[in-house]
């Protein structure tokens, strides 16, 4: 859900790690996690919403592990589409 009427590219969400992996970025540890927005009965078709966050943004202290509930607020840019919808209709150049 969107954060303030004023930001509507920043959100609130909750969702469940679906795989983390640590890296290395501009010398900086940081997390690559996927995240699994869909309800918590599982009716969704929502694909996996990849999400890079430095380390040093999250709690002292927490690992982040597959399987965990996670919330937090993300700035959104672009747009998401169901998968398989065209983003270029034929005949567009």
């Amino acid at each position: 859900r969107p954060w303030r009427d004023a930001h509507p590219d920043d959100h609130l969400f909750k969702a469940a790690l679906r795989s983390v992996t640590r890296l290395t970025a501009w010398g900086h540890p940081f997390y690559r996690l996927e995240l699994d927005l869909a309800p918590e009965d599982g009716q969704s078709s929502l694909p996996l919403l990849p999400v890079y966050v430095a380390a040093a943004n999250l709690a002292q202290g927490w690992e982040p592990k597959i399987g965990e509930s996670v919330r937090g607020m993300l700035w959104l840019q672009g747009s998401a589409v169901p998968l398989g919808t065209p983003v270029i209709s034929s005949g567009d150049e």
